[in-house]
């Protein structure tokens, strides 16, 4: 019996470590994109290539995140 919830405690314990991973690989791009989307609109006139800059931040970030939502779904769907 004492084995048996040991391994239900590691198996908590992995689910628990898993989900701080995927919140902060989740939330790292998130303040990526917020950020650049703050520098873009800090001032009223800035100049194209700092757009374009911004942007192309904004769509790498969101082509990981893209990329790490995939990856989670495919991991619910093995479960």
């Amino acid at each position: 019996f004492n084995g048996l919830l040991e391994r239900l405690q590691r198996t908590f314990d992995q689910q628990r470590q898993f989900l701080a991973d995927a919140s902060h690989e989740l939330r790292t791009p998130r303040a990526i994109v917020r950020g650049e989307a703050e520098y873009a609109l800090a001032q009223p006139e800035r100049a194209a290539d700092e757009y374009r800059a911004a942007f192309a931040t904004v769509r790498t970030q969101a082509e990981g995140l893209a990329r790490l939502v995939d990856d989670l779904f495919l991991l619910a769907r093995a479960s």
